[in-house]
């Protein structure tokens, strides 16, 4: 890592990191604790199937995919965005919205936003990083809490329906399939793209 880049490792480390307000934590500052936590990311082996890019716009955005590979959820591609207060890491957790909105009872039916105030009611500097929360978000897939739901019909059928539940979820799917392909909402080079694959163009 580079001198600048380190300096934010260790601003990010409980013990080498100054007390809260201890130090201004300005853009050039913030920008090298983000790609700490970025780098910190890329060391965590149980994030398989995720994948993220910091925005070319703004370190504040995060782009991402999310490969489901196994429960009721296997074979979903999901797009989603990280945003990071400007004030992290003294600030409130990030929020994680899915594009488009997933079947899900602790995700927004309409908005695509996860719940991830339950897992970070408060977040905690030294304590919580950027990478907890995209693998509570992996988690919330293999593990369903239904408990205060953020889509009640989600929620009320896995409880009493589960093959409805199914139903609704390969609507989902499906769904999140055919908008893999479409074009860019912006124009950051950092947005995934997707293509068909075409097997007779590596012939």
């Amino acid at each position: 890592m580079s001198t600048q880049a380190k300096l934010a490792q260790k601003m990010i480390d409980p013990k080498t990191a100054t007390p809260k307000g201890g130090h201004s934590y300005g853009p050039y500052f913030l920008e090298y604790c983000l790609m700490a936590e970025y780098d910190l990311l890329h060391k965590q082996k149980s994030l398989g199937g995720v994948y993220v890019i910091p925005s070319s716009l703004t370190p504040l955005m995060w782009h991402g995919v999310m490969f489901i590979r196994q429960g009721l959820y296997q074979g979903g591609v999901y797009r989603f965005q990280l945003f990071i207060p400007d004030t992290y890491p003294d600030a409130d957790c990030p929020s994680l919205i899915f594009d488009p909105p997933l079947f899900h009872p602790i995700i927004n039916p309409t908005t695509g936003e996860l719940d991830v105030q339950r897992a970070f009611p408060k977040w905690k500097r030294h304590v919580n990083h950027v990478w907890q929360v995209l693998m509570y978000a992996k988690r919330s897939f293999y593990k369903i809490d239904t408990k205060n739901p953020l889509n009640s019909e989600a929620a009320k059928l896995y409880e009493t329906d589960l093959e409805f539940f199914k139903y609704k979820l390969s609507e989902c799917n499906n769904r999140c399939l055919d908008k893999l392909y479409d074009p860019p909402k912006s124009e950051d080079p950092h947005l995934f793209r997707f293509e068909p694959w075409d097997h007779f163009k590596t012939r």
